[in-house]
């Protein structure tokens, strides 16, 4: 294994932690398909139960051609302190699957750091990434141990995205703006938890409380500020409607924009996200289910019934079996983005005599974003952890992607993986 200072006092290169779930099932299922190339990793799986672990990597042997039947099963629960304990002492990496992490997250960071394994998550929660880097990236440095989070859907096509731009930009960028759009798919319980339980207003007044004690300086003002686009406002760049997309995505690229301030002293690079939506109709419908589901979280009992019926408040979006294989094998999106800058780079600080007079525009094409997307990212980002960590930041950390991948392979991972970047202009 490549240049891990842990690698002779561990039994496993990865651990797929929470392998029983919807999306465990198909990271298990990638990584089957990889692992002989990256050398033959020696990989396990672990969560509450024995029987269904056996059951995934029996359906994962039909779907991929391997024979996983004798693959370790490690057994491991978020409420059981000592078997995480036993999980992490026994791995390098440990890929977490188990969600909402905003719930069970925690003591799984803690334990990888206690017995230094690195962590990754695919998380979408704002709360949960930015009280780990509170609470604990000055502890993963001191222990070497690498949490990079968001290393799925959630949010690998904007932060990765954004780096590819600055990778292909010659100068100075300004803004980026993405427009997402999805074609076909669906969710599970788990990430419709997820979602209801972020709604809540206690968890909005608790991300709050954790900004003002993480973030002690606000970024820098721009001087050239990206307007926000109103919703249903039309694009040409997609041709298309537009609604607002994911906060967690602009969160996840301001932190690694703060990183790169103080770390490389460069211009924050402005961010904004939009979904593409088929019509008007669509975006009226799409409108009214947010509403409802922001109104019915406000309060315990609306909460329970948003998780009794998924299907129903979302209109069949979401369900707790989740989408069908051959739902999700004819899934895509397309993530464009356009952005916006300057031919010649300033010190920070130093304002530029115009706006942006120079523009980048590309996009990335890739399957499925909940099942084949985020368990190709998710593995390939534990993958760089593993091969790479000589080219990560510092000796550990809390990190977003961009932040921990700048200098490593990661594009290069993603496009091997089957991801589609196209440049379509650069003027």
């Amino acid at each position: 294994m490549a240049d891990h200072t842990n690698s002779s006092t561990k039994i496993f290169d990865i651990v797929v932690f929470g392998a029983s779930g919807f999306t465990g099932q198909y990271v298990v299922e990638y990584l089957a398909r990889v692992f002989e190339e990256e050398g033959g990793l020696k990989w396990a799986v672990a969560g509450r139960s024995k029987k269904k672990l056996a059951a995934v990597l029996e359906e994962a042997s039909k779907q991929t051609g391997k024979d996983l039947r004798n693959m370790p099963i490690l057994e491991a629960d978020v409420s059981n302190e000592s078997s995480l304990n036993t999980m992490c002492q026994q791995a390098q990496l440990v890929l977490n699957c188990v969600g909402p992490y905003v719930f069970y997250g925690e003591k799984v960071v803690k334990a990888c750091i206690d017995n230094k394994a690195h962590h990754v998550d695919i998380s979408g929660e704002s709360l949960f990434h930015e009280k780990m880097d509170l609470k604990y990236h000055d502890k993963a440095e001191k222990a070497g141990v690498y949490v990079v989070e968001a290393c799925g859907f959630d949010s690998v096509p904007a932060d990765i995205g954004v780096l590819y731009a600055k990778k292909h930009f010659d100068g100075e960028l300004n803004s980026i703006e993405s427009f997402v759009g999805l074609q076909g798919g669906g969710g599970n319980f788990g990430t419709y938890h997820t979602v209801v339980t972020l709604l809540n207003p206690e968890k909005g007044e608790e991300l709050k409380d954790v900004r003002r004690d993480l973030f002690k300086e606000r970024l820098p003002k721009p001087d050239y500020a990206l307007p926000a686009r109103s919703a249903l406002s039309y694009s040409d760049e997609v041709k298309g409607r537009l609604l607002p997309f994911f906060q967690g995505d602009q969160d996840i690229v301001r932190r690694t924009a703060r990183h790169n301030l103080n770390e490389h002293n460069e211009r924050p690079i402005q961010y904004r996200s939009y979904i593409r939506m088929p019509g008007i109709l669509a975006c009226l419908v799409a409108i009214s289910m947010g509403i409802t589901l922001k109104v019915f979280s406000t309060f315990r009992l609306g909460r329970r019934l948003l998780l009794k019926y998924p299907r129903l408040f979302t209109l069949g979006a979401f369900s707790k079996n989740g989408p069908a294989r051959k739902v999700i094998e004819k899934s895509s999106f397309i993530h464009t983005m356009v952005g916006r800058g300057w031919g010649k780079k300033l010190p920070v600080g130093e304002k530029h005599p115009q706006g942006p007079d120079k523009n980048i525009s590309f996009r990335m094409i890739a399957p499925d974003a909940g099942y084949a997307f985020t368990p190709l990212a998710m593995v390939e980002s534990g993958l760089t952890i593993l091969k790479e960590t000589s080219k990560l930041p510092k000796t550990g950390g809390v990190y977003t992607p961009a932040a921990a991948f700048a200098n490593t392979s990661i594009i290069e991972r993603l496009q091997k993986g089957g991801v589609k970047f196209q440049l379509l202009n650069k003027l």
